[in-house]
C-alpha cells in the first residue's frame, strides 16, 4: 500500500482517508487486502491526526465481524508509538448487506477494543447502506 512512497513523504501529512473495496477478489487469509501492514508502514514520529477508513461490502461478499479479521487494524491502529498525535479514527463501512443492524452490533460489541479503550482518541465506527 505504502511501498512505493518515500517514508519522509509521510511525515507532514496530517489527515489520511482510504477506501477498501471488499467486494473485490482478495486473498481468504487477507481479509483487508494488506491494511494493517500498510498502516505499519507509516514511520513512527509522523504527524497524522485524523484517519478514515471507508470499507466497501457488497452483497455479494461476507462482511465477517469475527475480531480476527479486524484486530490487526485494531493493533496497529492502536500503537500510541506509531500514531502518537493521532486524535480521530473513523472506520465506515459502506454496506447492501440486508442484516446490517445486526452485523454492526456484533461489531461494535466484539472489534476495535483497543481503539475504543484509548484516551486522547476520538474513535467512531459506523455502518452505512
Amino acid at each position: 500500500m505504502f511501498e512505493h512512497m518515500n517514508p519522509s513523504s509521510l511525515q507532514t501529512l496530517q489527515q489520511l482517508v482510504l477506501k477498501l473495496d471488499l467486494s473485490l477478489e482478495n486473498e481468504p487469509h487477507d481479509p483487508l487486502m494488506g491494511l494493517p501492514e500498510g498502516l505499519a508502514r507509516i514511520p513512527s514520529g509522523n504527524n497524522l491526526r485524523e484517519i478514515m477508513i471507508i470499507v466497501f461490502v457488497s452483497e455479494f461478499r461476507q462482511c465477517s465481524a469475527r475480531s480476527l479479521h479486524w484486530e490487526p487494524l485494531d493493533e496497529v491502529l492502536g500503537d500510541r508509538r506509531r500514531f502518537a498525535r493521532l486524535q480521530r479514527v473513523k472506520v465506515l463501512i459502506s454496506s447492501s448487506l440486508h442484516d446490517e443492524g445486526k452485523l454492526l452490533m456484533d461489531m461494535s460489541e466484539v472489534c476495535f477494543s483497543k481503539m475504543r479503550s484509548l484516551h486522547g482518541t476520538n474513535f467512531t465506527f459506523q455502518l452505512k447502506s
